[in-house]
Parts: C-alpha cells; sequence; structure tokens
C-alpha cells in the first residue's frame, strides 16, 4: 500500500512538473511574442520617423527655393521699374514730375528687398535645409557678424554678387568688398571649405 501511494504521488510530482514546464514556456513564448511585436513596431516607427524627417526636408528645400525665387522675382520687377522710370525721367516732362521720378527711382535703389523679417524666415527655412550651419559658422569664425552670415548663406546657395546686392539691398561692388574681407577672414581661421563658397560667383539659385 506505501509502494501504491509513493507511485501516485510521484505521478502527482511528474504531472505537476509537466505542468509548470508548459507554463514557463508559454509564458517564454508570449514574451518573446511581445518581444518581437515590440521590436517591428519600433522599426516601423523608425521608418516612419525617417519617412517624415525626409519629407520635411525635402519640403523645407521646395520652401527655401521658392522664397529665393519670389525675392529674386520681385528684384526683376524693380528692375524692370527702374528702367521704365530712368527711361522716363529722360523724356521732356514737367519739372515737378521729374523730380517726383528721381526721387522714385532713388527710392528703388536704397530699398532692402530682405528685411529682417524676410530674413528670420529665410534663415528658418535654411536651417532646416542645412541643418547646424549658422550655428557652426559661430563655432568656426569668432567674432563673425550677421552680414557676414547673410553673404556666406547666399554663397552657399550659389546666389550671384548682383542679386545678393538686390536681395540685401546694397550694390554689388559691396557684395565683392564684403566676399573679398570675409575669405581673409576664413583664411585667417583655416576655414578651406566655407571660402570655396566665395570662389564661384554665378547665378544659381539653389543647390541639393
Amino acid at each position: 500500500r506505501n509502494k501504491q501511494l509513493q507511485n501516485l504521488l510521484l505521478i502527482i510530482a511528474i504531472i505537476a512538473l509537466a505542468i509548470i514546464t508548459f507554463l514557463i514556456i508559454s509564458r517564454q513564448r508570449i514574451k518573446l511574442n511581445q518581444e518581437r511585436q515590440l521590436a517591428a513596431q519600433k522599426e516601423a516607427n523608425l521608418i516612419l520617423q525617417q519617412q517624415q524627417a525626409q519629407q520635411e526636408l525635402e519640403t523645407a528645400k521646395e520652401q527655401l527655393t521658392e522664397f529665393v525665387n519670389n525675392v529674386q522675382e520681385k528684384n526683376l520687377v524693380i528692375d524692370k521699374i527702374k528702367e521704365e522710370l530712368t527711361a522716363i525721367t529722360n523724356k521732356n516732362i514737367k519739372a515737378e514730375e521729374k523730380e517726383g521720378l528721381i526721387e522714385a527711382i532713388g527710392q528703388l535703389k536704397n530699398a532692402s528687398l530682405l528685411t529682417n523679417d524676410d530674413w528670420y524666415k529665410f534663415q528658418e527655412r535654411f536651417d532646416k535645409v542645412y541643418k547646424g550651419f549658422f550655428t557652426n559658422l559661430s563655432l568656426q569664425i569668432p567674432g563673425i557678424n550677421p552680414a557676414e552670415e547673410r553673404v556666406l548663406a547666399l554663397a552657399k546657395l550659389k546666389i550671384s554678387s548682383r542679386q545678393m546686392g538686390m536681395m540685401l539691398g546694397i550694390s554689388p561692388a559691396s557684395v565683392r568688398t564684403a566676399r573679398y574681407r570675409l575669405r581673409k577672414k576664413l583664411q585667417e581661421n583655416s576655414q578651406p571649405e566655407l571660402e570655396s563658397l566665395l570662389d564661384v560667383d554665378n547665378d544659381v539659385t539653389v543647390t541639393d
């Protein structure tokens, strides 16, 4: 009888061990599945974030290009107006009218199309495309001033001295002088990559 009891207890112990083993395996499988699902979700989120970041970058590039093109189109319109006003002033018109037209031309020539507010919007779009550009300028070139930052940013977009002058409200000669001085400053601070931005002066709008 004792032997039967021992056998019964052994069977119960085996069954209990089997149940425990099954529960442990089941729990491990559930945990493994949860980890796989979590990893898959993280990967999906990462891919989505990368896609969103890429989309934001493309949008920022489009906005930056559109912004620069709009300013340049505005400049072309003003150039046309200047030509028309100059042509009118060369004609035989009343002295009072001629004086008013000359004053209007002077205002147009001295007008700064890229105001501080315009520059802030431009800088915001620019920084989305070229992240850290302005921050790095401050670190690489101690004492760089806002005017020099603008010249380098516009040079980064391969905007010509003439267009820079129109956008900044200064003459192309002033822009060339600023480029020359800035190039010397970059040479003193050993910044060949930034210096190379000033080597080309053309009418291309925006780089990739």
